[in-house]
């Protein structure tokens, strides 16, 4: 065991008054005392360096924990913002397919909109402020407006079948702008894991 350089001049002072004390006793009794409360002093001096070195690995243990625990859900936050954006264009690929299939086939207008509708309510709710740069933020409230927009491209869809034109161009130009959105919404994607320090940075 290492011994601390401050309980050097301690131990030593404490030894010399031992024998001094001693030395100087005029019968055994007294030594005898003598010798009692300088090991009850060596003992207390030893007890207060423990439990002070104690306390320190009980500090230092903590502020590691919670370092610890900081980490883990720094990249929790961080795996659940890119989720978000892939889940994103997972939806935006499937309403693309959904239109261009839907020239030759009918197709459940209501329940798309519902997976929308849930997916971004559902992307709405995390806390992006939370995230570690205001570029990181921006990027990430890009994915619910990119889900907004695809619904206006569906209600419109759906107003022009209705005003009578063509099943086939309309599908392929609802799902042309579809795909615009799904394009942006991959190069945000890029960006965000970039930005998060998710994917090694290029060049």
């Amino acid at each position: 065991m290492k011994i601390p350089k401050w309980a050097v001049p301690v131990i030593a002072a404490l030894a010399a008054g031992f024998f001094v004390g001693g030395a100087t006793a005029k019968d055994s009794s007294l030594f005898g005392q003598t010798v009692a409360a300088w090991i009850q002093a060596i003992g207390s001096i030893g007890a207060i360096y423990w439990a002070s070195r104690m306390a320190r690995r009980q500090r230092a243990h903590e502020i590691e924990m919670r370092r610890q625990v900081a980490e883990k859900e720094d990249a929790r936050m961080r795996m659940a913002a890119r989720a978000a954006g892939v889940l994103t264009c997972q939806r935006l690929q499937s309403l693309s397919e959904e239109l261009r299939e839907s020239a030759k086939q009918s197709w459940d207008v209501a329940a798309m909109r519902r997976t929308i509708e849930v997916t971004k309510t559902t992307i709405r709710q995390f806390r992006s402020m939370d995230l570690p740069t205001d570029r990181a933020i921006l990027i990430f409230d890009a994915f619910p407006g990119a889900l907004a927009h695809a619904e206006d491209y569906l209600d419109l869809h759906l107003e022009m079948l209705k005003a009578g034109n063509g099943p086939v161009a309309t599908s392929k130009n609802s799902a042309a702008a579809v795909d615009g959105l799904r394009a942006l919404a991959l190069e945000r994607l890029a960006n965000l894991e970039q930005e998060l320090g998710l994917v090694a940075a290029s060049g």
